[in-house]
């Protein structure tokens, strides 16, 4: 019988003599058979004399001499089984075969889960703790999401593993790279005010970002000021009757801003604010505003959508103020959007909110009155963005609606 078999067959019977049965060339180990387990000593005994070994390295005789007698399932004994002493065996080459199988077992059976690649059999590879077969590969195509390094598949860790624009990683694996969709692609995609840049909706810079009647005005894209008629509002002063030195103000419940329609002005003009604070002079023109019914109107050109605000200082001794198509035509103090009266000094601001529509012609009319004494009116429209609109020259008021939208005021005085 030659060396070979011989020592095939000591293995054999030292195996089975203490519970590890071989079939085939995969024995499976039997620890818990017959209530008995496997010791080191056997192993240890074996290699000696099937490998012709006088000595072993000083730290497997250690655990050799020691440990012997002890069951594989001690938890130190296994860890050293597992980790240094299978190291050993598995350099001793063809003669240890055997006891590498067992020790191989012991470890899959004793240890757990594997933790490198050494760890498992041949062909096989410790992934997530587990041996799986390894997998040869050429290139990252043959590796079901994953990449092809050293002709193995594995899980990617960054996006240049994949090698390609389209792909990126994520969890391991190599998947199409989701390109969010553009915020826009043209103006009207962004709000009213923005518009499209690179494909994300932004401020405007400069007038040509913007569309062909916009201008670009503090990042916001706004309808060039309007160009047709005369900028601002309109003005009519009348003087008022004598009765309204005796009335009562507040509420002034004689004052009747229809009662002028029908009579022509003893003066009129423009202007671009409203303010009336001087009992001899209005708008410039040395005129007595005591005793006296002033009418404003005009169109606003709305630079942009959103709440506009009218600001309504003291009122000496009434302000009615109009928007939309009763401001036009048909107006009366009854169907006035805000009335203001006199309150004492020194009174406080009022303000109402208006939505409005860009780049809409909303006719606008205020009427005065004064019954004599001290004279005030003040009324500011601000846009969304902050801007008082009144009081600017060349704005956004104008004596006519240039869209065609609305006709001219009609004229005061008698009919024709």
């Amino acid at each position: 019988m030659t060396g070979m078999s011989l020592f095939r067959l000591n293995i054999l019977v030292a195996l089975t003599l203490h519970g590890v049965m071989a079939q085939g060339s995969q024995p499976r180990s039997l620890l818990y058979r017959q209530n008995t387990t496997l010791v080191l000593g056997k192993i240890c005994k074996s290699m000696r004399r099937d490998c012709d070994l006088d000595d072993l390295p000083s730290d497997i005789e250690k655990l050799c001499s020691q440990r012997c007698e002890t069951g594989i399932d001690d938890p130190d004994l296994r860890v050293d089984l597992c980790d240094g002493f299978k190291k050993y065996i598995d350099g001793l080459g063809e003669c240890a075969n055997s006891p590498q199988i067992v020790v191989e077992m012991q470890c899959r059976e004793k240890c757990g889960e594997c933790i490198r690649d050494e760890d498992c059999g041949k062909d096989q590879i410790c992934e997530n703790k587990k041996c799986k077969a390894a997998i040869s590969c050429q290139n990252n195509r043959e590796c079901n999401g994953q990449v092809c390094k050293n002709n193995r598949c594995e899980a990617c860790t960054a996006n240049a593993d994949c090698e390609d624009a389209n792909l990126e990683c994520v969890k391991g694996l190599c998947v199409p790279t989701i390109n969010p969709p553009p915020e826009c692609t043209k103006n009207s995609d962004c709000k009213a005010t923005q518009i499209c840049k690179n494909q994300k909706c932004s401020p405007c810079s400069i007038d040509s970002d913007c569309g062909p009647d916009q201008l670009c005005g503090d990042g916001q894209c706004k309808p060039k000021p309007p160009t047709c008629g005369q900028p601002g509002f309109e003005w009519a002063q009348w003087r008022g009757p004598r009765t309204w030195r005796t009335v009562k103000s507040p509420p002034f419940a004689e004052y009747d801003p229809t009662s002028f329609a029908s009579q022509k002005p003893e003066h009129d003009g423009r202007t671009n604010s409203l303010l009336i604070n001087d009992r001899r002079n209005l708008y410039g023109q040395p005129l007595s505003t005591n005793q006296a019914a002033v009418i404003h109107q005009g169109f606003l050109l709305a630079p942009e959508t959103g709440n506009y605000t009218f600001t309504f200082g003291q009122a000496d001794d009434i302000a009615l103020v109009w928007l939309g198509q009763n401001a036009f035509s048909g107006w009366t103090r009854a169907n006035a959007d805000i009335e203001r009266t006199y309150i004492p000094p020194p009174g406080d601001e009022t303000q109402t909110i208006r939505l409005l529509e860009k780049g809409t012609y909303y006719p606008v009319r205020i009427a005065w009155g004064d019954k004599g004494g001290n004279v005030a009116m003040s009324v500011k429209i601000t846009a969304p963005n902050g801007t008082e609109l009144t009081g600017q020259d060349g704005g956004y008021f104008r004596t006519e609606a240039c869209d065609g939208s609305y006709g001219k005021f009609p004229a005061y005085g008698p009919p024709a």
